[in-house]
């Protein structure tokens, strides 16, 4: 049985490869294949009964070890507690339903009943027939549940149909109205297309809602249906128990239902089945002896699934207790020993071939070293475990055939023990295999004939490992260790062409692990470790060509990424890529460097990483589809670069690939557009257009939630307060105390294609910015400060598609009761209060020390006009006393006004002399800062002479003597200017001494006028000595020095004298400043005198 099933799986896989196809824009999967989900991923029990997806997207399952709840990634399981009534009361689930409210039903095995359970609340009621209670249901041995489209639930009991008594009350009691049915074995309620309310056993009956009553139609050769589907066309399609499937054809001329002919969807007749249809109209069947079964209604196919132990992706189990297609394309089985197997329907189309133990008519082996064709109705295919090379091959009526080739022992061509490392077949037909120290050239017979290959063997030096053939029609190879051969046609000999390390131009690398060609017909060569040759057009018949090398420097960030080359493609658009070991590489030829290639040119390359969206740096090959995509392949899998946005998009062994890891030289497109990549366990082919991502997108709910570290279920006190009342995936908002202001939320997408390929994006409104996108389902906070948040998470699929709709949960952190509003307006009102009492009591207070200041007030008042009459008496008296004094003093104040002008005259007199002497000073001061030049000159030049140098010192210190008495001169002037102050300040008799003062000055001056003749004198007795000194003043150096000194110290006198005059003088102008004032004073006095008056007060 197995070697069938795999042989025809041969034959879809291999027709789907050679075939074209033409596809809707979601077409089925032609390859399925099985994920396992057992007790050991948390599944309560093995045999699952019935399978149902509720309207948040769980999935639940009945089991005879309880109630099952799956999100994806971990199970809620209810089992009985005896101990609590509300839970489950039978552990032993054979059905489940689901109502428009949410309320799960569960029929259990045997005679136990039925539970109806509230997700909200977390509670089952159980419901069991009351013989003393005629709204009980009617019996405990229960079929079905089902709700019609006017929300009433019908429940199949034995002999009888009840119907569920609405009550507003969700925790109410159920009660029932009863409807005796008039069959037997009626173990099903369904309501059809049409509007029919049907119920199914032995017979079909139609049952009118209206007038309560049946009517019976035709028989139904089946003892119990446990299962029906509706397809498109209004056929009813049947599970029975025991008599396989069974088909209800609607016939419109009479509205109503006839047997239909069942023989192309009944697999096995006296079998248990159970029915579903998919999206595409597939009618699948679950068998209880012959595993699984998909028939095609478009094409009459009817494939079988069988379990198979070689084989991880084959269905567990052939006995099939459940089937159901969930929201997300996803085909769940439930077995009856192995638990659940799930299958993505629309998976990726990767046909997946590999070698068939058993089946002479497949892959001789798994480790693909080569794929090639020149035509789209044969692919040749190379194994590196030496198992020959194998031909596949469309006959006239397109059956598939597999040729093997160099396999045999006994033909000396065989490749048997060196196996097949590079196979290329050329354009003009001939396939050449590169291997262990040979290439063979094997010119093919057509298929079928019946005769053998023309094998050519050329013993090599190295290992070919790549083959290329370039516009040219030049055959190129690239072996281990000897580099670069070129096969000449005409003379049937190899030139070969490898590295010296002498010669910059040779051969980069001796190990070449990749060939390809530029638009401009430059041939690439890839090395294993040591950068990339390329041989420009010109040299390429040459015998001693120069190659143009290029390596990966570290400190250039436009060379290539790493010196490991596994494949070369140069694109649609002329855009050459590099497949290397660490990233993909594209030159970017703006310049066209390529167009004339020299060992100046340089080349830039753009590089995309793991980071960029790889599945890992090092990539193996490259291939092109027609929309100008790229396809990859690794040893992580398979990945499409969209050219246009640069977005990458990882496909693995999850999406029907051979497995992760691909092998070099192991890829081909063939001239129809088709795909293949080979690795350690076969081949995959495709056509890039069929690979589509899924289109449903995920529903994400909230599956868990933490605060303070605990675990909350709906009621669950958390340091004094009741968090969630309901699961968390029904709560949409919480409120939180600031003790427990630390949360841990968990949450899923539930799409159950590939759960693990599922990204998450979540972040805190008002505590976050932008999204946290992650593949952890769960987000943490911790310290929440009091306010109000929104929590958002959204999803994508398992192609990373977003469902951009996200669900949210309100998270109120309310404040200690200190900072909460109310106790702040509380505060506010007590603060408010305070002030109006102080307010009044100080109001109070002011209104009665206003009555005692209106009193005191009142008192003054009197006193004030009995003062004004005495004060009225006296300005009497008083007027005629001012007059005598203002008489008086005018007089006065006239004689001072005469007395300060005649003194600010004299003042002024005596300050012009100062200014004179001041200026005579000023030049002394001049001359002796002249002489003092002088000197100074005839000390650099006296060195000798110290007789004359003596007696100019003489004469010195006589000029220093009269100075001296300029000084006691000055002297004498200030102590006579600070007389004139003094004389000044007094204003005696009108300032007569100021004329003696000036005299002084006068007097003074003439002597000053003597003493400036005898320093005159003195100063030319000085020049004629030092004249006759001149010629040995040199000797006199030291004494001039002394000299010089001492005339700087008569110079600052002199200067001091010119400061203190200056000071004479000030004190002069300021007396004058004091004579000044006196007048202003005496013209006030006098207009104040004037003004003297008494006025009559009020």
């Amino acid at each position: 049985m197995r070697c069938y099933r795999n042989f025809s799986l041969f034959y879809i896989c291999l027709a789907f490869i050679l075939n074209t196809n033409q596809s809707a824009a979601y077409s089925q999967s032609t390859n399925v294949s099985f994920d396992k989900v057992t007790i050991k991923d948390g599944l309560s029990q093995s045999t699952v009964n019935s399978i149902i997806q509720d309207k948040h997207g769980f999935m639940w399952f009945a089991t005879y070890g309880g109630l099952n709840k799956y999100d994806g990634y971990s199970f809620t399981v209810y089992q009985n507690d005896e101990s609590d009534s509300t839970s489950i009361g039978n552990n032993n689930s054979e059905l489940l339903f689901e109502d428009k409210d949410g309320f799960i039903w569960i029929v259990n095995n045997g005679n136990d009943g039925l539970e109806r359970f509230n997700p909200a609340s977390g509670k089952f009621q159980r419901i069991r027939h009351d013989a003393n209670d005629p709204n009980s249901i009617s019996s405990n041995t229960l079929h079905h549940v089902f709700q019609d489209s006017k929300d009433n639930i019908w429940v199949i009991a034995d002999n009888t149909l009840n119907l569920v008594i609405k009550d507003k009350d969700a925790e109410a009691k159920v009660r029932f109205k009863r409807y005796p049915t008039p069959g037997y074995n009626i173990t099903r309620v369904f309501e059809d297309s049409k509007g029919n309310l049907l119920l199914i056993g032995s017979r079909l009956y139609y049952f009118d809602r209206d007038k309560e009553t049946f009517t019976p139609s035709i028989s139904i050769p089946a003892d119990r249906i446990i299962s029906y589907v509706e397809d498109k066309n209004g056929d009813i399609i049947l599970g029975s128990f025991a008599q396989g499937v069974i088909k209800l054809e609607w016939d419109r001329s009479s509205s109503s239902y006839r047997l239909g002919d069942n023989s192309q969807i009944n697999p096995t007749p006296t079998n248990r089945c159970t029915v579903v249809l998919d999206d595409f109209g597939n009618l699948w069947i679950g068998t209880e002896t012959r595993g699984l079964f998909r028939y095609n209604p478009e094409t009459g196919e009817m494939r079988n699934f069988l379990p198979d132990r070689l084989d991880p992706k084959a269905l567990s189990d052939g006995i099939i207790y459940s089937l159901h297609i969930d929201r997300s394309g996803v085909l769940w089985v439930g077995t009856f020993s192995q638990g659940l197997n799930k299958a993505d329907l629309y998976q990726k189309q990767f046909s997946h071939f590999s070698s068939i133990p058993g089946v002479v008519n497949s892959m001789s082996g798994n480790t693909i070293s080569g794929i090639s064709s020149n035509n789209s109705d044969e692919l040749w295919v190379g194994t590196r475990d030496g198992e020959g090379i194998n031909r596949f091959v469309l006959n006239g009526n397109k059956e598939p055939k597999v040729y093997h080739y160099l396999n045999d022992p006994k033909d000396p061509n065989n490749i048997l023990a060196i196996s097949c490392l590079s196979l290329l077949q050329r354009r003009n037909g001939d396939v050449w295999i590169g291997s262990q120290g040979f290439v063979s050239k094997m010119t093919p017979e057509r298929a079928g004939s019946g005769r053998s290959p023309r094998v050519t063997r050329y013993q090599m030096e190295g290992w070919t490992f790549n083959l290329f053939e370039d516009s040219r029609g030049t055959l190129w190879g690239g072996t281990w260790g000897a580099g670069l051969w070129r096969f000449d046609e005409d003379t049937q000999e190899f030139v070969f062409f490898a590295n010296n390390p002498e010669d910059k131009s040779s051969l980069c690398d001796n190990i070449v692990w990749a060939l390809g060609e530029d638009k401009y017909g430059n041939l690439w060569v890839g090395g294993h470790s040591n950068g990339l040759s390329i041989l420009p057009k010109g040299e390429l018949s040459k015998s001693e060509p120069k190659f143009v090398n290029f390596y990966y420097q570290e400190d250039d960030k436009y060379s290539l990424s790493n010196n490991t080359i596994n494949s070369i493609h140069c694109d649609s658009s002329g855009a050459m890529w590099l497949a290397t070991g660490r990233g993909l590489n594209k030159l970017v030829d703006g310049n066209k460097e390529l167009e004339n290639l020299n060992e100046n040119s340089s080349l830039k390359f753009e590089k995309y990483f793991k980071e960029d969206g790889l599945p890992i740096n090092g990539i193996l090959g490259i291939v092109e589809d027609k929309a100008g995509n790229l396809w990859m392949s690794s040893t992580k899998g398979i990945t499409r670069l969209d050219v246009a946005d640069t977005t990458f998009t990882n496909f693995s062994e999850d999406d029907g690939l051979q497995g992760d890891e691909f092998r070099e030289n192991a890829y081909f497109i063939n001239p129809d557009g088709r795909m293949f990549f080979g690795g350690t366990n076969g081949f995959n082919a495709f056509s890039p257009e069929d690979i589509k991502p899924n289109p449903f997108l995920p529903e994400v709910v909230l599956t868990d939630i933490q605060v303070s570290n605990v675990l909350l279920r709906p009621g669950q006190e958390v340091n004094g307060e009741v968090i969630i009342t309901k699961p968390i995936h029904m709560t949409s908002a919480i409120s939180l105390s600031h003790k427990n202001n630390m949360i841990v939320l968990d949450f899923a997408g539930l799409h159950y294609a590939k759960p693990s390929s599922i990204k998450y994006a979540y972040y805190l409104e008002d505590f976050e910015e932008d999204w946290n996108y992650t593949d952890r389902r769960t987000a943490t906070y911790t310290n929440l400060d009091p306010g109000t948040y929104t929590f958002w998470v959204k999803a994508t699929n398992n192609d990373g598609i977003w469902n951009d709709k996200a669900i949210s949960l309100t998270i109120e952190v309310r404040p200690p009761w200190w900072a909460t509003v109310w106790f702040r307006l509380l505060v506010i009102a007590v603060i408010a209060a305070g002030v109006f009492r102080f307010i009044s009591y100080k109001t109070k207070q002011l209104k009665e020390n206003q009555r005692i200041l209106e009193l005191k007030v009142k008192e003054a008042t009197d006193k004030v006009n009995a003062q004004n009459s005495k004060l009225r008496e006296a300005q009497g008296k008083l007027t005629s006393i001012m007059d005598d004094v203002k008489n008086q003093l005018g007089k006065a104040s006239e004689e001072l006004l005469d007395a300060a002008n005649q003194q600010a005259s004299t003042a002024e007199e005596l300050s012009a002399s100062m200014e004179e002497i001041t200026g005579e000073m000023a030049e002394n001061a001049g001359n002796m800062h002249r002489m003092l030049d002088t000197v100074k000159h005839v000390e650099a030049e006296s060195e000798e002479s110290v007789r004359i140098v003596s007696n100019t010192l003489k004469s010195i210190n006589n000029i220093s003597e009269s100075i001296d008495f300029v000084a006691e001169f000055a002297r004498m002037t200030n102590l006579l200017s600070l007389n004139a102050a003094i004389e000044a300040a007094r204003a005696g008799e009108h300032g007569r001494s100021f004329a003696v003062v000036a005299g002084q000055v006068k007097k003074l001056a003439d002597q000053s006028s003597e003493v400036a003749l005898n320093i005159q004198k003195l100063s030319q007795q000085g020049q004629l000595l030092s004249k006759e000194a001149n010629d040995k003043i040199v000797q006199l150096n030291k004494t001039m020095t002394e000299m010089v000194s001492d005339i700087s110290e008569v110079n600052q006198s002199i200067q001091v004298q010119s400061v203190e005059a200056n000071n004479v003088n000030s004190a002069i102008m300021q007396m004058s400043g004091y004579i000044n004032n006196t007048s202003v004073l005496a013209e006030k006095l006098d207009a104040a005198i004037n003004s003297l008056s008494v006025e009559e007060s009020n």
